[in-house]
């Protein structure tokens, strides 16, 4: 394993710039790495609540708290919970709130070497039918597009999210979407851009502007049975990265943000990056 440091980001936003001198240091670490169904009418996306505006989304903070409250919000549902990872270390697992059903990364895009990174062992449309992918369409969304990749693959009944939640019609709606359907759906939708709105101005750093070019990318680790996923708006469908024995979500999904974080040193002596837990409990 290597032995350089890497320094756990600090609570900044969701694709703004490390280096912003306005956002507080602390919670600041340093860790060592060592069959064809047919689909409904596409009318259903012209018949919602649209947005009469063009859509912007304010890059969310780094927060689990932010993150926690806005799943909240989607799903009706207070059992979800969200932690920052100290460490991308096993042991780190005995520290979070719940079990982890979903990682958070958050890393800085300076290198051309993540884009490679990523393998799939089906044929795309195979993928696309057991996870559930969405296109990111709106400029600085990859926050909530990350939150709502993890979502979608993991709520499968009412106990995770209400019959009465915005949650629970999406699923419904969109359950026979293509990737670039369900992005412009999120898009499209008023109460969720509202959301977007109220989390992505929340916080302690200082708010960025929507229309700002941010060189950091958030990113979803999930399990699909049995099968590591890691989800990335910009990219064309899922990234498939190897089984899941047993219950060894978190520690694989540990495994493969330490490579993943390797590629990022290949180029850079340190690299700054920020890891959540999205939990039940």
């Amino acid at each position: 394993m290597n032995d350089r440091k890497i320094n756990n980001l600090p609570p900044t936003p969701l694709g703004t710039a490390a280096e912003n001198r306005n956002a507080p240091l602390w919670r600041t670490f340093t860790i060592y790495i060592t069959a064809i169904r047919m689909r409904p009418s596409l009318s259903l996306l012209n018949s919602m609540a649209l947005m009469d505006d063009e859509v912007t989304c304010p890059p969310f903070e780094s927060n689990p708290d932010i993150i926690a409250s806005f799943v909240s919000d989607l799903t009706e549902c207070e059992r979800w919970k969200c932690a920052d990872i100290f460490s991308l270390d096993v042991e780190s697992e005995q520290y979070l709130p719940g079990k982890a059903v979903a990682i958070f990364l958050l890393y800085p895009m300076q290198t051309t070497a993540v884009e490679r990174n990523g393998r799939s062992d089906s044929p795309e449309d195979e993928i696309l039918k057991q996870v559930v992918f969405i296109k990111q369409m709106v400029k600085n969304s990859c926050g909530p597009v990350a939150i709502m990749h993890a979502l979608s693959n993991i709520i499968k009944d009412e106990t995770l999210a209400t019959k009465t939640s915005w949650m629970h019609n999406f699923l419904k709606n969109s359950r026979y979407f293509t990737p670039d359907e369900r992005g412009r759906y999120l898009s499209k939708d008023r109460m969720f851009n509202q959301l977007c709105q109220v989390y992505g101005n929340s916080g302690d750093s200082e708010p960025v502007e929507s229309d700002a070019n941010v060189p950091l990318h958030f990113v979803c680790y999930v399990e699909v049975d049995k099968r590591l996923y890691r989800l990335d708006g910009r990219k064309s469908g899922p990234e498939y990265l190897g089984p899941v024995a047993g219950d060894n979500f978190f520690a694989t999904t540990m495994f493969h943000c330490k490579q993943f974080v390797d590629i990022l040193l290949a180029e850079e002596s340190s690299v700054e990056f920020n890891a959540m837990a999205l939990c039940i409990t």
